[in-house]
């Protein structure tokens, strides 16, 4: 028999222990040019985890490579859980499919450890709350703006506040989908938060604040036409803009296209154009870049705003 094992769906029982546990958890954007390290929203690109209990400890993985050892970050989340729920630890069979691009800007690492980290909390009978499970997983990851919307999905503000983690969701009008352009090359995620400054000037911070207050009022009220000023950022995307070569240039061909607005995924390389209808103008023209500044890569246009992960148990 099959169940759905996410208690804030429908009030599962703490004590409803499962035998095996299928994890559903999507791509995330970080950031939405002006909110740097604050806003986050799901995206229609998912990966799977599956987790039981085994005689012996086994990892798969399937689809986008990763370690079949315990270093893999999936299990290592699902780990996280056994410690952060004072258990012992099982012997379990891990299988992943992993669809999300791995080093992209897209969220890989926070949908591994909210996999894992959810799969096991659902296989125990869900010990903790989601918040919970939110608390522990952005700790781990250190990227709350991306755990944020993997668990809950949608559209997520993020903050700390002395020493928590603070989230709140909010909805936007239907109407728009994301248009990824997804380079072939990876960038890992330290060496791009390590070319940021450590201090900026008063108006540059000025300046994202208005713009991330802004990026708000337009997601929320269908103020299209206010997007292309409230994706605007200066607190990261110019220092990064070396990871992606041209990107200045890339953003103007989106713009002209028709997007509504354009920032970079996360801190990169990935760079995500809101559109609305089939944004064919907007691909051809992301096309045209590559083919002109000979960056390999590949437009994906997905659902803006996707469900977060969903945990499915399953009994003999």
């Amino acid at each position: 028999m099959l169940y759905s094992a996410s208690r804030r769906r429908i009030g599962v029982r703490r004590t409803m222990r499962f035998d095996k546990v299928t994890v559903r958890v999507p791509a995330t954007s970080a950031n939405l040019g002006a909110g740097f390290d604050c806003m986050g929203v799901a995206l229609g690109i998912y990966s799977s985890v599956s987790l039981k209990r085994s005689n012996t400890t086994s990892i798969h993985v399937r689809g986008q490579d990763a370690p079949r050892n315990k270093n893999n970050l999936v299990y290592r989340g699902a780990i996280a859980f056994y410690e952060r729920a004072g258990k012992s630890v099982p012997s379990l069979e891990l299988r992943c499919l992993n669809r999300i691009p791995l080093s992209r800007g897209l969220g890989s690492s926070a949908a591994a450890i909210v996999g894992g980290f959810t799969a096991a909390n659902a296989l125990e009978g869900s010990p903790l709350s989601s918040e919970e499970v939110f608390s522990a997983c952005a700790k781990m990851e250190g990227h709350p703006d991306n755990v944020a919307p993997a668990i809950f999905g949608g559209f997520q503000l993020v903050a700390q506040d002395k020493g928590a983690f603070v989230r709140a969701k909010f909805k936007a009008k239907r109407g728009l989908k994301a248009l990824l352009f997804v380079p072939t090359k990876e960038v890992v995620t330290e060496k791009a938060r390590g070319i940021l400054p450590t201090k900026v000037p008063l108006q540059d911070a000025v300046y994202n604040v208005s713009r991330a207050s802004l990026l708000v009022h337009a997601l929320e009220q269908a103020r299209w036409d206010l997007l292309q000023t409230a994706t605007q950022d200066r607190l990261h995307q110019y220092y990064r803009a070396s990871l992606v070569p041209g990107l200045d240039d890339l953003f103007s061909a989106a713009v002209e296209a028709g997007a509504h607005g354009v920032f970079l995924s996360g801190s990169g390389p990935t760079v995500l154009a809101l559109v609305s209808g089939d944004g064919r103008p907007v691909v051809q023209a992301m096309k045209h870049w590559a083919t002109q500044t000979q960056v390999q890569g590949a437009c994906r246009l997905v659902r803006l705003g996707a469900p977060g992960a969903k945990a499915t148990g399953f009994h003999p």
